[in-house]
């Protein structure tokens, strides 16, 4: 007998969940390396450091998902839920405060940070969203033994 914890297994859906957040975070860092590199080129320093903001901030939005996928075989899903909700709410705090301390600021330009945030993170939750879609493991909807014995009483 074995004294060790059971590891949760990992199934294809969890695999394919992992895989999909992971190439979003590096459709997302990629784009906003284009867009670093942009600023640097065309632009001056307020540009450059609006733009390194805004991919910190796209890794706040895309960093926790991936650790929720990490995790998700983990967690029974109300720890789940749970792990969705803070990390969500975490991060959407982060990104307010942020954006707020940095409105007035000439040293960065808040429409870089913009830039940058929205090509990252959008980027990288349109990557997540289709490779989820294509890994998605269909509904079984079976009637279940119980439903057909009622059924039959009626």
């Amino acid at each position: 007998m074995s004294t060790s914890p059971e590891q949760p297994v990992r199934t294809r859906g969890d695999r394919g969940m992992l895989r999909a957040t992971l190439v979003a975070l590096a459709v997302g860092v990629a784009l906003d390396a284009v867009v670093i590199a942009v600023a640097a080129v065309a632009f001056d320093t307020p540009a450059v450091l609006g733009a390194l903001v805004g991919t910190a901030l796209t890794l706040v939005v895309v960093v926790p998902t991936v650790v929720t996928a990490y995790l998700a075989p983990k967690l029974g899903a109300i720890a789940m839920a749970v792990t969705v909700l803070a990390s969500w709410g975490a991060k959407m705090v982060i990104v307010i405060v942020v954006l707020i301390l940095l409105r007035d600021t000439a040293q960065v330009s808040i429409a870089w940070v913009g830039i940058a945030l929205l090509v990252g993170a959008l980027c990288a939750i349109a990557a997540e969203m289709i490779l989820l879609l294509k890994v998605r493991q269909p509904l079984d909807v079976t009637s279940s033994q119980r439903t057909d014995v009622r059924a039959e009483e009626q």
